[in-house]
């Protein structure tokens, strides 16, 4: 567990102007939902509790439609000035180039949008209303001009999974930060979708794993809500940046919890028990103590093929799923195909690199250039210091005793070379980023809505 949360989610509203076929939150416009949400007094008073616990977290604002909200933009800034990383997710239809470029005022660093389909049809059925595919891509081009960050949120189904490199390629012609593909857990409306079968997620992977690596230095390919996706790079490419730059399996009430609109905190979005309220029992107390986050987090305790796979630290299995198919956190995850070993194994774990989130104090002793700490501030906040870790490392190892721009660039070209990749044309200009700036780390939309 990291001390804090890396990522809060937080549905702002239950009220929605979509009807999404698998809304986890069953978001709609109707009568009382808007009387049921926090005030902005309340909201003021949560972004105050979140910064206590998790000073420069990132903060993703979403629904519902957060957009629906008249105070947006009063919690925007509130959010922005207390020093948090601030997204939205959203479907897109409500976010015109007006209101994009005073959300960009605001201090929100980026959005990620909802687009399931390059065929307006299929997209308009799963969202429930003519013209959201219309209002998703004008979103998409508003958050451009507007300087936001855009990331293309993508809900994987059974009809859609044959346009994930069109999908790709879409959102690289609109230039995205990334592209987020997320398998389908079951829960509220979505009990009545049908999710991918476990085997055929598993070609999925392989499919993501490859664009994953074609299109690195372009932009970031995801996999969400799949903590297996982890196991299957590890056995095909035990030494990817992808395994480090990530948290290490669901990062449910280990490195990430939700909000809902009325206070109750939950480990993810999926999982409906909540450790309490932020004004009765206050966030710290249930992230460190709720009983639903000590068993979400409890690798240890898990049972079936999750408690004897020797993926169990790298994966974990997604509890949710366990949740709704078992009635039982610690149950074996229902959609994965790996069998592991029959007889019981350490279970492996990735190498003591940084990863995400981390924070360790024992690094080299080196000093940054000015120029460098510029570079570095660059960086979202919640990834920082395991890109400065990471940095000092490789000055150490070459011999270095300051890091300058230059010792940043020779370090993204290793990374790069050692992927077997090229620089991307357009990338050269942007050679002083450190390592997980831009396209190594998780940008600034990661998560959201699906």
């Amino acid at each position: 567990m990291s001390a804090a949360p890396q990522t809060i989610s937080w549905n702002l509203t239950q009220r929605c102007n979509l009807g999404c076929a698998h809304c986890y939150l069953d978001a709609g416009l109707r009568q009382g939902l808007r009387e049921a949400e926090l005030d902005t007094a309340a909201c003021l008073a949560v972004l105050e509790q979140i910064r206590a616990l998790s000073p420069e977290c990132l903060l993703i604002l979403t629904g519902g439609e957060p957009l629906l909200r008249r105070d947006l933009e009063v919690l925007c800034r509130h959010a922005a000035g207390l020093g948090l990383w601030v997204v939205l997710g959203t479907n897109g239809t409500l976010l015109t180039a007006e209101r994009a470029a005073g959300l960009r005022q605001c201090g929100v660093k980026g959005v990620g949008i909802s687009l399931d389909s390059l065929h307006a049809h299929r997209h308009d059925a799963f969202r429930g209303r003519a013209g959201a595919w219309n209002g998703a891509v004008a979103g998409l081009q508003a958050a451009r001009v507007a300087g936001l960050d855009a990331v293309l949120q993508v809900s994987l189904m059974p009809w859609n999974v044959e346009e994930i490199e069109a999908l790709l390629q879409f959102g690289l012609e609109q230039g995205v930060r990334a592209v987020n593909f997320y398998f389908l857990v079951c829960t509220g409306r979505g009990q009545r979708e049908t999710p991918l079968s476990a085997d055929a997620a598993e070609g999925i992977y392989a499919r993501l794993h490859a664009v994953q690596r074609h299109y690195a230095g372009r932009v970031l390919v995801n996999a969400k809500c799949a903590p297996q996706y982890q196991r299957f790079v590890h056995r095909r490419h035990p030494d990817s940046e992808h395994l480090h730059a990530f948290p290490v399996g669901c990062p449910a009430a280990s490195s990430y919890c939700r909000i809902d609109p009325q206070g109750a905190v939950t480990p993810c979005p999926y999982i409906p028990s909540s450790g309490g309220n932020v004004f009765r029992e206050g966030l710290a107390r249930i992230w460190r103590e709720a009983a639903v986050f000590r068993d979400t987090r409890d690798r240890a305790a898990l049972r079936g093929r999750c408690g004897v796979c020797d993926y169990r630290q790298v994966c974990g299995g997604c509890r949710a799923r366990a949740l709704a198919q078992h009635g039982d956190l610690s149950a074996e995850d229902p959609s994965c195909a790996y069998q592991p070993p029959v007889a019981p194994s350490e279970p492996i774990r990735l190498s003591a690199r940084a990863r995400y989130g981390e924070v360790d104090d024992d690094v080299p002793d080196v000093v940054w250039s000015p120029d460098a700490l510029a570079s570095l501030a660059r960086v979202p906040p919640f990834v920082r210091p395991m890109v400065r870790r990471r940095m000092e490392q490789y000055a150490a190892q070459a011999g270095q005793t300051v890091i300058s721009n230059e010792l940043l660039q020779a370090m993204r070209l290793r990374v790069r070379t050692r992927l077997g990749l090229t620089e991307p044309a357009g990338n050269a200009a942007r050679g002083s980023e450190p390592p997980g700036d831009k396209d190594d780390a998780p940008p600034a939309a990661d998560r959201g809505t699906q």
